[in-house]
């Protein structure tokens, strides 16, 4: 796994892995996973609807996070893989669920943008 190699030595960038359903994107990413966890290294594994619900639950009153605590966490996260990264696009807001995916993928300024398969 060239990525894997890569991101242990130091080289970091992200990932994205495009596929049609059932040709082992996730069970690629879960040799990686399992490779850098064994480094001692903090992975974060959740499909995009998981984190964009996760962000959806600090609009609430009274939220017990905000964005920024969510974007905190996410940034301590050594290696952070998104699966099922479009099937979120199905109904709902598109333009804030782009919003957001770019915010926590590309966006330099909130958090790491070498570290995200």
């Amino acid at each position: 796994m060239t990525y894997t190699k890569m991101f242990l030595a130091g080289e970091l960038y992200n990932l994205l892995i495009i596929g049609n359903p059932g040709t082992g994107k996730s069970y690629l990413c879960a040799g990686t996973i399992k490779e850098v966890k064994e480094k001692g290294i903090s992975v974060g594994f959740l499909t995009t609807g998981q984190l964009l619900s996760m962000f959806k639950t600090t609009y609430r009153k009274g939220a017990a996070k905000s964005e920024e605590d969510i974007f905190r966490d996410i940034k301590r996260i050594g290696l952070l893989v998104l699966d099922d990264v479009g099937s979120e696009a199905i109904g709902g807001n598109d333009d804030w669920r782009k919003g957001m995916l770019f915010q926590i993928v590309c966006d330099g300024a909130y958090l790491f943008t070498e570290r995200a398969i």
